[in-house]
């Protein structure tokens, strides 16, 4: 059953990202192709994989061997088409990616997992526009960070769980990798606060709209007053959203 799993994963990923395939796979090599995006076709089949896996790993103890983490790992760092499949599949990844930090094991992988990440928060704007999604993993991504900084681990495990829609025992000593990454890498608080007001005010807000929303961060970081911190007016900001 795992091999047969193993084979499913390797047969969408993009050719140019898959650096070991199964022995028994019966595939021409494409990696001269230079196509390194995950077909629109897959994305569907992709978030099905990684939830099972999820539930394999989380609940049924199954512990990956090296080539189920690295093209786990592949797999999830890929890029998506700019759709709402899209944007799903990208917040289970990076849940995955929260929910199982072991998959990143060497620096080449948590490098590989940096650039993902910065790649998320350069194209979360466009995916919410070209989706058209109300809330997409930009929020959720800016969530994360400030629940880091204020080491409300608790609420990301919950965070976690929700998205990928299962219980999973997750330990927070075992954020402490990605803590130190996001906060000290990718989104230092002073980031977190800037980049915060320039969020997209949610059009239409509701009771009845899903996902992680723009109104979330601002509501955590006037908890924790990082504004007041980092000197960063938000009045207009505020105004907007009320």
């Amino acid at each position: 059953m795992r091999r047969q799993l193993l084979l499913e994963l390797v047969a969408i990923l993009p050719r140019s990202r898959s650096t070991h395939v199964p022995n028994d796979a019966n595939m021409e090599d494409e990696g001269g192709s230079g196509y390194s995006g995950l077909r629109e076709e897959h994305v569907v089949k992709a978030s099905a994989l990684l939830r099972l896996y999820c539930a394999l790993m989380g609940i049924a103890g199954l512990r990956p061997t090296d080539e189920e983490a690295e093209q786990l790992l592949q797999l999830m760092t890929s890029r998506p088409p700019a759709t709402p499949a899209g944007v799903r599949f990208v917040s289970l990844s990076f849940c995955k990616l929260l929910a199982f930090p072991t998959l990143v094991s060497t620096p080449e992988q948590e490098q590989l997992m940096v650039m993902w990440l910065s790649w998320m928060i350069k194209e979360e704007e466009y995916f919410e526009s070209a989706a058209g999604v109300s809330a997409s993993f930009g929020e959720m991504l800016l969530l994360v960070a400030m629940y880091f900084h204020s080491n409300q681990l608790s609420s990301i495990i919950e965070l976690v769980c929700s998205t990928l829609g299962m219980k999973i025992a997750i330990k927070p000593s075992s954020l402490s990798k990605m803590k130190t990454i996001f906060t000290q890498e990718i989104f230092t608080e002073q980031v977190v606060t800037a980049h915060a007001v320039r969020v997209a005010v949610t059009n239409i807000l509701s009771a009845n709209i899903t996902g992680f929303l723009p109104i979330h961060c601002i509501y955590q970081l006037l908890r924790s007053r990082a504004f007041t911190k980092h000197k960063v007016s938000i009045k207009v900001h505020l105004m907007l959203m009320i």
